[in-house]
């Protein structure tokens, strides 16, 4: 990153930039971005490694056959399907290093056995003897077709690339073949984390339900928010023996019919991303595809929320979602209970955002920090929360609790250029529980 950013424990950091913290109190700029942004590595078998592919829900539907090699509704995007069409846009990264399918007449764009079921139709055209009709199939229908007279005005299509000094041979069909699947390793997983930081997202999906790689993905959500100040939530499955407690860790205990375990991390990871600021997801319906296992007494589900377990739960025929919560089970004077709620969590990391982005686009290496300077930065500030309050985000803040101020030592040793501001702010919160009287005469 070019700019430092993150939390501090001292004014010590080596590069300009905002850092930022959010703790618990003793007991125009574009401020929020965007929501509903989500990123995801898969194993798929169709798709070369490396590549980050882009897609939005409102063109899903078009594009998910020529990307990912299947219909919308085939049962190979069964869990893309619920992450993808929940969401505003999805970066979805390819970890299988995939062998390419081919023949005599073409090669697979794409690696991986879906190639496998590619095939080329060669026949002459009914309207003009001199031309052939080249068409590429996928599962025996036609998703390319082209006229020629000669092998040389073939171009290039979203499956398939056609070879150089071929003889357009009247064939039924010709398949491709020699399309494998690559196995995944850690190193892969780390080549998608180190790529993915440079994007910007909400809810970043980890479907991998084994510990070591899980470990990796929880390490690089803390340096990501703790020391770059990316600030997103990282959903994965709950695995029995491994440690979370953290605030930006969701880890979700359900399993469904017939699954693997990770099936329900690709609705959640929508649903967090897509969250309205100040929202909170507290009982709210899955409407995904899935068969949740929720057989639990109401003991385990009190349980499971002071474990920091994000669980859905039966409610007559639905289930829906018990509590908005992440996986944070230590608290401190710096990170109270209200931490493991992920509706503080986004309230708190859309306003570190903000405030870095304002500081970093407007104050940065342009304005000095005289009286001016540091009466414009703290109007800025003010008016950050009071859109947040605004906005419903936040309950109430102090306007008086805003210091702005210049820092001219750290630890005894002079500084220059070092700004320092403190806030009190008061995250909204939803109904969550209710005790009612009736008195009877």
């Amino acid at each position: 990153m070019a700019i430092g950013g993150g939390r501090f424990t001292g004014m010590n950091k080596p590069l300009a930039g905002a850092y930022i913290n959010n703790i618990s109190a003793s007991r125009s700029l574009n401020l929020l971005g965007t929501n509903g942004v989500c990123a995801i590595a898969i194993e798929h078998n169709y798709g070369n490694k490396g590549e980050i592919l882009e897609i939005e829900s409102s063109n899903f539907a078009d594009k998910c056959k020529s990307v990912l090699g299947y219909d919308l509704w085939d049962n190979k995007l069964k869990g893309l399907r619920e992450l993808i069409s929940n969401s505003v846009k999805t970066y979805i990264y390819i970890l299988s290093d995939n062998t390419k399918a081919e023949n005599k007449i073409a090669k697979a764009k794409f690696g991986g056995t879906r190639g496998n079921d590619i095939s080329i139709k060669i026949s002459p055209n009914v309207n003009d003897e001199t031309k052939k009709e080249v068409i590429t199939m996928i599962d025996n229908v036609a998703v390319d077709k082209q006229v020629v007279k000669s092998a040389e005005e073939l171009e290039s299509n979203k499956y398939v690339d056609f070879k150089e000094g071929i003889t357009l041979a009247d064939t039924t069909k010709t398949s491709l073949a020699g399309g494998t699947d690559g196995a995944v390793t850690l190193t892969d997983h780390q080549d998608f984390l180190n790529k993915i930081e440079t994007y910007s997202f909400n809810a970043l999906c980890c479907t991998s339900t084994d510990a070591t790689f899980q470990e990796l993905y929880i390490a690089y959500t803390k340096r990501m928010r703790d020391n770059v100040g990316l600030k997103f939530a990282t959903i994965m499955k709950r695995l029995p023996k491994l440690t979370y407690d953290y605030e930006g860790i969701v880890t979700v205990l359900n399993d469904v019919v017939a699954g693997t375990g990770n099936e329900l991390t690709y609705f959640t990871t929508a649903l967090y991303a897509n969250t309205e600021l100040g929202k909170s997801n507290l009982n709210k319906k899955y409407n995904g595809e899935f068969e949740i296992i929720a057989d639990y007494t109401q003991l385990e589900l009190a349980e499971f929320i002071n474990e920091g377990k994000f669980v859905y739960h039966r409610v007559g025929d639905e289930f829906r979602v018990l509590e908005d919560i992440n996986s944070l089970v230590t608290f401190s004077e710096e990170k109270g209970e209200e931490f493991k709620e992920n509706q503080v969590i986004r309230i708190l990391d859309s306003l570190a955002m903000a405030d870095a982005n304002v500081f970093n686009s407007a104050y940065l290496g342009k304005v000095n920090i005289d009286k001016t300077g540091l009466e414009s930065y703290e109007v800025d500030v003010i008016k950050i929360r009071e859109e947040f309050l605004k906005l419903g985000a936040f309950r109430s803040y102090d306007k008086n609790s805003v210091v702005v101020e210049k820092v001219e030592t750290v630890d005894g040793n002079k500084v220059r250029g070092v700004v320092r501001v403190n806030s009190v702010v008061t995250p909204a919160e939803c109904f969550r529980q209710l005790y009612l009287t009736n008195v009877v005469k």
